[in-house]
C-alpha cells in the first residue's frame, strides 16, 4: 500500500473465527480491530467462534508481531504498546486460571458470576462489557472444549 509492506493475518478464535491484524512493516504500525479491547476487558463472541484461549492466543500473536515501538491501535481504546498488552494478557490468563478453578470445583455459571474474587484485582476493566459479562463468556468457553 503506497509502497509500504502489509502483513495482513488471521487470528483463530478471539474475538470471533474471522479476526484479523493489519501492520504496516515500515510504519511499526499494528492495527489489531476486535482483538483487543484497549483498558477495557474484551468481547468474546462465542456464538460467532470466539474463545478465551483463542483470545490469549491472539494477544501473544500481537505480542509477536510487536516491539516496543510499535504503535498498537485497538479496535476499541486508545493506541497502546505492548507493554500494556503484557498486562493485558496477564489478566485474561489470570481470569481464565480463576474461572477453571471454579469450574473443576464443580461451580455453576451462576456461581461464577457472584463471585466477586474472581475479578476483584480488575475493576478497571469495566465497561460494556461487564465483570459477569466476562466471566460468563469465559465460563462458557471453557465448558465448551
Amino acid at each position: 500500500m503506497d509502497e509500504e509492506p502489509v502483513l495482513v493475518t488471521h487470528i483463530h478464535n478471539a474475538h470471533t473465527d474471522g479476526d484479523v491484524l493489519v501492520y504496516f512493516v515500515n510504519s511499526n504500525v499494528l492495527h489489531v480491530g476486535d482483538a483487543y479491547f484497549q483498558g477495557k476487558f474484551p468481547y468474546i463472541d462465542i456464538d460467532s467462534g470466539g474463545s478465551i484461549d483463542g483470545y490469549i492466543k491472539g494477544i501473544k500473536t500481537i505480542m509477536r508481531i510487536t516491539d516496543a515501538n510499535t504503535k498498537i491501535i485497538p479496535g476499541h481504546g486508545n493506541v497502546t504498546t505492548k507493554e500494556e498488552l503484557k498486562e493485558y494478557l496477564q489478566m485474561l490468563e489470570d481470569l481464565k486460571t480463576q474461572v477453571f478453578t471454579e469450574i473443576e470445583k464443580g461451580a455453576s455459571l451462576e456461581e461464577v458470576k457472584n463471585n466477586a474474587k474472581i475479578t476483584e484485582n480488575y475493576k478497571g476493566y469495566n465497561g460494556w462489557i461487564t465483570e459477569d459479562k466476562i466471566k460468563e463468556a469465559i465460563y462458557k468457553s471453557l465448558k465448551m472444549k
